[in-house]
């Protein structure tokens, strides 16, 4: 090791090195979780100028935060903690990234080796936390002055960001050792030969955090059937089904590959987290839930073959269906993720980058059944939705104060460009059952890798961060409740994003109500409704968040179109209070009304 070498703190290279690295490979945003173990990491990213930093005071908070701009962005997003139990916090949000696809960099700080299992403070086993949950993890070393460390810490950072956004992107895990003494100073990070030794290791630019579409082709290991490899002509009766995905490539390969079977005459299913159900310009069929209700209906609409696009719907209905079916179904999606969860006949695997070209070569559309089939879908289509019409517009309580009425009234009020984020649970639920579609709303979010309901609000927030359009979250109370710091985060960061919550307030876990124990008793209050008496004007006014009452939809809907055109505060909750016993039973009975009367 040279003298010139030893002129500066070796923490605060490794820092420096960091700071450089990440940005050099693309990456804009960088949330850190405050704490002194990380302080060489924080404070060279603190003063990089080229990094958008996020400062979020509760971890699990700042995992989904990040977790939100990633999913925005479509590109890696930077996690900063300390050590113990800051690293445990991100955890929730690092199984949703996994099973999202959502490309995340967790670093955490730790102790130094000899320090680990003897009794010191604020030290627990970091290595390989977070288990099979991050796509790669590594442990940097503790930090030496020269060379050889600065190119060893350069590659380790450019190849976790690689894999994090790379065919199957997700999270990834870098743990930083430091020992003391920790830097104390800014200018710790300053002078010719701590500048020196990192533009040495930096001086190669590698952007690598761009997410394209990535390629690949058929798995070689199947069989194709005729009708594919050999006139390239598809069956009559092919059923394309959209699933949720928030990512950017599904959305475009989704809207280039419904354009190209709305041409060929083909059938599209569209869930309501898909890129499709607020597209205006193909027809779509929405309220498949409801059709495939009447067993007539899933007997005569069986399709020859399903292509797949993403996860299945939240429907278990179209799942039982398509179970009954056992189709042959061709899968798309990023990175040849196993999305077969129904164990189907799979001929295929397509990425989304083929599957537009795949489908485009495909022969034109046999004019006779093909049309015949999809039209029978449309005309059941257009017969639930007007059955729901019927319901929601009518002037009666529960068409007014209904708890799933949001959806239908939300969707005819929205009249300016947002984005919409749906909480799982109920909401989510409603959303897929009874939403038409909207052209105003661009992207939609929900949490659906692992369907928890933890972390919503901060997610939220995180799409809404450096968002020109704004934010709406629509969400049920208990996962409001889960989540509540969100708000600290959100008012410390005031003009960095604009969101409204809708909040449907059924008091408890309305989604209880579906399960067979759900009989009113105090077994069932205690211990799945949990039922909770908080006053959300309080709550919200304690961080500073405008809060709404309102007394039907109509009114609560208006709230929202007023918010999203700009007016008011940044921050708002409007809240609309329902009968979670009588939403339960309303629901059931509409879908099942809706199956057994859209019958030509």
């Amino acid at each position: 090791m040279s003298e010139r070498a030893c002129e500066y703190d070796a923490n605060a290279y490794a820092g420096r090195v960091f700071a450089h690295v990440i940005q050099a490979c693309g990456v804009r945003h960088v949330v850190v979780s405050p704490g002194s173990r990380s302080t060489p990491l924080t404070m060279a990213v603190a003063r990089h100028p080229d990094l958008r930093k996020h400062v979020v005071l509760d971890e699990r908070s700042a995992a989904f935060c990040a977790l939100g701009i990633a999913k925005r962005e479509g590109t890696p997003v930077v996690l900063i903690c300390t050590s113990g139990t800051a690293v445990a916090n991100y955890h929730p949000a690092i199984i949703e990234a996994h099973h999202g696809q959502v490309p995340l960099l967790v670093v955490s700080a730790d102790r130094p080796p000899e320090l680990r299992d003897c009794g010191a403070g604020q030290t627990i086993d970091q290595v390989h936390i977070y288990g099979r949950s991050v796509r790669c993890f590594n442990e940097t070393g503790v930090p030496q002055p020269g060379l050889p460390y600065g190119q060893y810490l350069r590659d380790t950072i450019q190849h976790a960001l690689r894999v994090s956004c790379g065919p199957n992107p997700g999270p990834v895990h870098l743990n930083f050792p430091f020992r003391e003494p920790l830097p104390s100073r800014a200018d710790s990070y300053e002078g010719s030969a701590l500048d020196e030794a990192v533009n040495q290791v930096c001086a190669r630019s590698v952007t690598i955090t761009s997410k394209q579409p990535k390629s690949c082709s058929w798995d070689g290991s199947m069989d194709l059937p005729a009708f594919i490899s050999g006139s390239g002509a598809l069956p009559a009766k092919t059923l394309l089904v959209f699933g949720s995905g928030d990512s950017l490539a599904c959305d475009m390969a989704s809207r280039r590959a419904a354009r190209i079977a709305s041409a060929k005459g083909w059938t599209l299913l569209s869930d309501a987290l898909g890129p499709l159900r607020n597209v205006t310009d193909v027809p779509v069929v929405r309220f498949y839930d409801a059709i495939l209700r009447n067993p007539d209906h899933v007997r005569s609409l069986k399709p020859d073959l399903v292509i797949q696009f993403g996860q299945l719907p939240t429907s278990k209905v179209l799942r039982k269906a398509m179970t009954e079916w056992q189709i042959p179904v061709v899968l798309v999606s990023e990175g040849l993720t196993n999305f077969n969860a129904l164990r189907l006949p799979v001929l295929g695997h397509l990425n989304y980058a083929d599957a537009g070209n795949w489908l485009e070569s495909s022969d034109a559309f046999r004019a006779g059944s093909t049309l015949e089939f999809c039209s029978r879908w449309m005309e059941l289509d257009r017969g639930c939705g007007s059955r729901y019409a019927s319901h929601f517009e009518a002037s009666t309580e529960s068409a007014a104060k209904g708890e799933s009425g949001w959806a239908w009234h939300l969707c005819g009020s929205i009249r300016t460009d947002c984005q919409l984020m749906v909480s799982n649970s109920n909401p989510v639920r409603d959303f897929e059952f009874f939403w038409r579609g909207n052209s105003f709303i661009k992207r939609v979010y929900c949490n659906r890798g692992a369907n928890g309901i933890d972390g919503v609000l901060s997610t939220a927030w995180g799409t809404a961060l450096g968002s020109t359009i704004p934010t709406l979250l629509v969400s049920g109370d208990l996962a409001f409740l889960h989540d509540t710091n969100a708000w600290l985060t959100a008012s410390h960061h005031r003009g960095g994003g604009r969101l409204c919550v809708l909040l449907v307030d059924n008091h408890g876990g309305g989604i209880f109500e579906h399960l067979p124990v759900a009989d009113g008793s105090p077994v069932f209050e205690q211990y799945f409704a949990t039922p909770h008496t908080v006053d959300f004007g309080s709550l919200c006014g304690a961080y500073g968040v405008q809060f709404r009452d309102c007394g039907d939809w109509k009114e609560a809907c208006e709230c929202v179109s007023r918010f999203l055109e700009g007016d008011g505060p940044d921050l708002q909750c409007v809240r609309m209070t329902c009968d979670r016993k009588s939403g339960a039973s309303t629901r059931t009975l509409l879908q099942n009304e809706a199956a057994q009367g859209c019958v030509s």
